[in-house]
């Protein structure tokens, strides 16, 4: 009874021995695996921050890339935009230098045509001038001739009363007379006389050397404005 009583004793502190290591195994393997959840943990954690740091690179180089991409595209908008500006600036450029071209070929159309008109009203004032030379030019041959036909008419009747030849050639320049003294004093006279009373009565010549008077004002006119005109020189007998 003794014996088992101590065999009894025995195995429980056998046992108690076993549950003792046992439950020091327990807690040193879960020492164990707290320290190696602790490790792989802190592991995981480093690997996590790791993580989550090249992921925040990746993001800021995708970010840095994005809006190097896009500012790049905005360039190009720009660039694009400059060049269509540039486009439509030299296009009106090129309408606005055509347009300068129109107009000045229409200028001078203008201007030759208006330099043409003016060509001929001063070729029309220049012929109206010259009828009109003429026309005092056929005027004054007129008074000459008709002078003339005065002149030989009084010739002939001073010379039919004075007893002289008919046909003498004494209707000249009074320089130019060959008579004597006494009958070229006498003709003078006669005639002067005689002249003098047709004028007076307006029958012919120019009375008042108006028609001298207007073909003088005419040449100056001419004369002014540089204009040659060649015509036969007018001659003129006028007392």
């Amino acid at each position: 009874m003794g014996d088992d009583l101590k065999n009894k004793h025995d195995s429980l502190i056998h046992k108690d021995q076993d549950t003792s290591s046992e439950r020091l195994g327990k807690i040193k393997d879960q020492q164990e695996a707290d320290s190696f959840m602790k490790k792989k943990k802190k592991l995981w954690l480093q690997a996590e921050k790791k993580r989550k740091k090249r992921e925040e690179e990746e993001n800021k180089f995708k970010l840095s890339i994005q809006a190097k991409q896009k500012k790049k595209e905005e360039l190009k908008k720009i660039m694009e935009e400059k060049i269509k500006m540039k486009l439509k600036r030299n296009q009106i450029l090129e309408e606005q230098r055509k347009q300068k071209i129109e107009n000045e070929k229409e200028e001078i159309a203008k201007a030759k045509l208006i330099a043409k008109k003016k060509k001929l009203e001063e070729n029309e004032k220049e012929a109206e001038k010259l009828r009109r030379l003429e026309a005092i030019k056929q005027e004054a041959k007129r008074i000459e001739e008709e002078e003339e036909a005065w002149r030989k008419q009084i010739n002939n009747e001073f010379a039919q009363k004075m007893g002289y030849p008919m046909n003498l050639n004494i209707v000249k320049k009074k320089n130019e007379y060959s008579l004597c003294n006494n009958g070229k004093k006498k003709l003078t006279r006669y005639t002067d006389k005689l002249l003098k009373e047709i004028k007076q009565n307006n029958e012919v010549f120019d009375s008042g050397n108006l028609m001298k008077q207007i073909i003088e004002r005419e040449l100056n006119k001419i004369e002014k404005k540089k204009v040659k005109y060649k015509f036969f020189s007018i001659k003129l007998f006028i007392y």
